[in-house]
């Protein structure tokens, strides 16, 4: 409905003009007894009414009922938008989880495949020592190692190292590993600078097929350790390298003393080996 300006139909202010001839012809031969007083020309001109304001009213009710339904139309759009981006977000997060998992599992068979089939080597027995002086404080006698590949696969750039000792036997038997570490590519702990790098561009060692004893020999000498009276231990580690190019250590510890009871006394008392409780155990139980 459209809304306009009402104009005053009071017949007691006709409009001038509006009148009928003849009523006008009538109205001019009348001769009023009174001079009629005159109105003002303001007064004179017809009365138009003030324009209503529901008009106004409906227009800006319209106004408000469509901002209001354009701003929930703006909210639900939004939330729609929160939603699907938190659903693609959620998705996508699932995705990278179920492919991490696959990656992981993947990775998982395959370390178990190369593990399964991969070379394991370590001594066959305990060490022999030949003592052939124990005089002056001077130890001089023969480690003899035998070792033997476990796994599934050729061991390659087999080496090892072994010392008696006295004392300090966790630090000794890093020392040792340290020691042949870099023939088969493994930068020794606790060394910032290493030139060795060389060194694993070339073939080192032996190579030990499955189940294949080694037998190795070292003349060993010290001269500055009075082992006499003292619980004495033959420690050592093993390096090699596995047909996956993977590098492993396995050290070894062994002692003169049964739970520290039996020292040395003499050459003999080498002849029996025990266990030690510590520092018996491969790359596979702690990190290189």
């Amino acid at each position: 409905m459209e809304c306009k300006p009402m104009i005053s139909e009071n017949p007691e202010n006709p409009i001038p003009g509006d009148q009928p001839k003849e009523h006008a012809d009538q109205e001019s031969d009348k001769q009023p007894d009174s001079a009629a007083p005159q109105v003002p020309f303001g007064m004179a001109q017809p009365q138009t009414a003030e324009a209503p304001h529901h008009c106004d009213i409906t227009r800006n009710r319209k106004r408000d009922w469509i901002d209001g339904a354009t701003l929930i139309l703006q909210i639900f759009a939004l939330t729609v938008l929160v939603m699907y981006t938190i659903f693609t977000f959620e998705l996508l997060r699932a995705t990278n989880k179920s492919a991490n998992a696959g990656v992981r599992t993947v990775k998982a068979t395959q370390d178990a495949m190369k593990a399964d089939q991969r070379a394991w080597v370590g001594l066959d027995s305990a060490p022999h020592v030949a003592v052939s002086s124990l005089d002056h404080g001077k130890l001089r006698a023969t480690i003899g190692l035998v070792i033997r590949n476990f796994g599934k696969g050729p061991a390659l750039k087999v080496m090892t190292d072994e010392r008696i000792v006295t004392s300090n036997v966790d630090s000794n038997v890093q020392s040792s590993c340290n020691l042949v570490l870099p023939f088969v590519g493994i930068k020794p702990k606790g060394q910032v600078a290493f030139s060795g790098e060389n060194i694993f561009k070339h073939q080192w060692g032996a190579i030990i097929f499955p189940n294949q004893p080694y037998f190795k020999g070292t003349n060993y000498e010290s001269d500055s350790t009075d082992v006499i009276g003292k619980e004495a231990y033959v420690i050592g580690c093993i390096v090699y390298e596995d047909q996956f190019t993977e590098p492993h250590w396995t050290k070894f510890c062994y002692n003169t003393g049964d739970f520290a009871i039996d020292l040395v006394r003499d050459a003999s008392s080498f002849n029996r080996l025990y266990v030690c409780n510590t520092n018996n155990y491969t790359d596979d139980v702690s990190d290189k």
